[in-house]
């Protein structure tokens, strides 16, 4: 756990009702990504001890590294964030619940500041943000028996999507369009396992997109990067695929760019 506040708008009135640390006041935060929102939530923990120790907690990572770039000075930083909502440990939590929230949700910021400019008045940053997650599907692997590979299990359909509806839905007004999917599962299997989710997966697409406008249609990359490295004569380079299909990506949806 993080104790970092997280999208948080901070005022400094002591009188504020809605102060949560002190004479810091914060109105304003993620609640996907707060793990003890339980404990912020008034008529609990929240009235009973000193507000100078309720703290929006995280899970997560944060790290930065100093690189040079054409001789040039880079600060790279990534910031992930674990959703707290619909989250478990492998196997046991697969697939999305029943309002759309998937299962080990992680947001991933990327941000390169660019350090060589003497004058601490004018930075160059940018960002960009990946989000990783389980197949948007009602699935499962049955975990009863002790086997490597789990056989996956479709629970049940959802002849209109209306979940993986909501899932897209809450996509696009957090991160904005058009949201592009990297699928990575395997596609060619001697027995059909993984492939059941790239099936319902692409039915889903198909469904949504008839009912949304060209520009908030989802898009839709697979990539097996197993068939890709192991592919007959030579060995194809999994990175400088992954770059390719990056490249496409930014070239449409762009990167946050800031000089101040």
């Amino acid at each position: 756990m993080v104790p970092i506040p997280v999208d948080c708008t901070v005022c400094n009135d002591s009188s504020c009702d809605t102060c949560l640390i002190g004479t810091r006041c914060y109105t304003k935060y993620n609640e996907k990504f707060v793990w003890n929102m339980h404990m912020l939530r008034g008529g609990g923990f929240v009235d009973k001890v000193a507000r100078e120790w309720i703290v929006p907690l995280v899970y997560g990572f944060i790290s930065q590294s100093n690189i040079s770039v054409f001789g040039k000075s880079i600060y790279l930083t990534l910031i992930a964030r674990r959703s707290s909502r619909y989250a478990g440990t492998r196997f046991l939590k697969r697939g999305m619940n029943e309002t759309g929230e998937v299962a080990n949700e992680v947001e991933t910021e990327q941000v390169v500041h660019d350090a060589s400019y003497t004058n601490h008045r004018l930075l160059k940053i940018t960002a960009y943000v990946q989000l990783r997650g389980s197949v948007p599907a009602f699935w499962h692997q049955d975990t009863s028996t002790m086997v490597p590979k789990p056989p996956i299990m479709i629970s049940r359909s959802d002849p209109y999507y209306s979940t993986a509806a909501m899932h897209f839905n809450s996509l696009m007004e957090q991160y904005g369009c058009p949201i592009y999917i990297l699928n990575l599962v395997k596609n060619k299997e001697k027995k059909n396992h993984e492939r059941k989710l790239t099936d319902v997966l692409l039915e889903t697409f198909d469904c949504l997109n008839q009912f949304l406008p060209c520009k908030y249609k989802i898009k839709y990359c697979g990539f097996d990067m197993s068939k890709y490295s192991k592919s007959k004569g030579r060995r194809h380079n999994v990175m400088e695929k992954l770059e390719e299909i990056a490249k496409n990506t930014f070239t449409s949806t762009g990167i946050f760019y800031i000089v101040y």
